[in-house]
């Protein structure tokens, strides 16, 4: 029985006294990857019973397990490795009839020297892991679909995103519950096509969350968790869309629900700061072309109580958009591209399949944390920053209407000025609080959002200079 494990990734055990289960009811079909935030298939399909192992072969109970799994996901790929293999077209499984799968194989014997069938057990596992990964690598093409993620959903190059805001900004600035849905993914499938060679480019699609980010961050660190309806808090679509992947198996097993999850919420981060960006640029325009001119002089109390756009508005657009611009420049290359660059090194290292979805794994998570998407009081800070940089990009466009006269009253300015640097101030407390004495001596945290504090300070200090000159 363990033969045929280890060499067919088959178990015949109808009195269930085998060391490893087989969970028949949970497959790798395409609709359980939208339902499940862990990956089921793999975690759960085949169970190590540890009161079935014998003490014999306690040590290497974890190889026989994954040497199995190897072999079966290689069966269910439905490829042909060797001229024993041929393919069922009714099941598109591969069978296999009497002919192991792995040729001139030792024969598993009982012997009293353990490290002779500990070689038996390593050289089944090697081969196994190592026709699995050269099918998930090369067959299809995973580094390229990580490039493709990262492209896309981590928005590593603005081309793509900047033809989409020019033409879906109009729809997403509407309540979520009101946009139509078909219509930004054919606007979204436009840039793309228009920006972009990518050849998976075409398994992208757009993705309508009813509930907001920090509501998404929550059901994450607990699953069970209810989130909160969209009508309940009112989100526009610049809030709740995402992008999703079309997955298919087996690089299901890589990319799986719990990982496309976490690029979607590094997406929706990324996206709506571009979106502020965005706006705070425009507002940069029409401070560079002067605004209109005022069709009636000031009287001298509206002289004390309003600051023309070229001054103090522009002063404090100046102040958010450099912040923004920053935090973008900070998750982009501080975080993303670091973490990317360590990410491909461990590919050349990996030698399972086992390895490689640690080292995805801990590629996202490096990112979320550093990006400050772990935590929920966080990302409630950088909310409260991103809402006061939105109110004021909408008050200075309200200014540009006529009756308004190109000015904005001056103690709105300060308001914003005063709320803008006090929340900047809090979340560099809350960064100092997450990051703690901990992380101060270690590379695996805290690093990044290290530099982004220096970012803040350097802010901070600029701008207590500046008020005093």
């Amino acid at each position: 029985m363990l033969e045929t494990w280890i060499h067919n990734g088959l178990i015949d055990d109808p009195y269930n006294e085998f060391m490893v289960q087989e969970n028949k009811d949970i497959i790798h079909h395409e609709s359980s990857l939208e339902q499940e935030y862990n990956d089921k298939y793999w975690s759960r399909r085949y169970i190590l019973q540890r009161n079935n192992t014998p003490i014999l072969f306690q040590s290497s109970s974890d190889m026989i397990l994954n040497t199995g799994k190897y072999l079966n996901a290689i069966r269910e790929s439905a490829l042909d490795y060797n001229d024993d293999m041929h393919m069922d077209m009714s099941t598109s499984i591969l069978r296999i009839d009497k002919q192991l799968l792995m040729n001139n194989h030792k024969t598993l014997e009982y012997t009293i020297h353990e490290k002779d069938l500990d070689e038996t057990i390593e050289e089944a596992y090697k081969y196994a892991s190592e026709i699995l990964l050269d099918l998930i690598l090369n067959k299809y093409h995973l580094i390229e679909r990580f490039q493709t993620l990262k492209h896309y959903f981590l928005i590593d190059k603005g081309d793509y995103i900047v033809q989409f805001f020019d033409s879906a900004e109009d729809e997403l600035t509407k309540r979520a519950r009101d946009i139509d849905e078909n219509k930004i993914q054919s606007l979204l499938d436009v840039s793309l096509a228009l920006t972009s060679d990518d050849q998976y480019k075409d398994d992208v699609r757009i993705k309508m969350f009813h509930y907001d980010l920090i509501s998404m961050l929550e059901r994450v660190i607990n699953i069970e968790s209810n989130a909160i309806d969209a009508s309940e808090i009112k989100l526009t679509g610049l809030e709740s869309i995402s992008l999703d992947y079309d997955v298919k198996w087996p690089i299901s097993l890589v990319i799986n629900r719990n990982c496309l999850t976490r690029y979607q919420m590094l997406f929706r981060f990324l996206f709506y700061i571009r979106y502020i960006e965005r706006l705070l640029c425009n507002v940069w325009r029409a401070h560079k072309n002067g605004g209109r001119r005022r069709r009636r002089p000031a009287t001298g109390r509206e002289k004390r109580n309003l600051i023309t756009k070229p001054n103090g508005a522009a002063y404090l657009r100046h102040k958010m958009l450099h912040f923004v611009q920053n935090l973008l420049y900070y998750m982009s290359f501080e975080v993303i591209e670091s973490h990317w660059h360590t990410f491909q090194n461990n590919l050349k290292k990996v030698t399972n399949i086992d390895e490689l979805l640690k080292f995805h794994i801990l590629y996202l998570d490096n990112c979320l944390r550093d990006c400050m998407l772990t935590s929920v009081h966080l990302l409630r800070h950088i909310h409260k920053i991103m809402a006061t940089c939105v109110m004021f990009a909408n008050a200075m466009d309200n200014v540009d209407d006529d009756n308004d006269y190109d000015s904005l009253p001056g103690t709105v300015v300060a308001s914003f000025n005063k709320n803008f640097t006090e929340q900047l101030q809090q979340l560099l407390e809350a960064i100092s609080k997450e990051d703690g004495p901990a992380h101060s001596g270690t590379t695996s945290g805290g690093g990044q959002q290290h530099t982004l504090t220096n970012i803040i300070h350097r802010y901070l200090r600029r701008k207590k200079s500046n008020a005093t000159d």
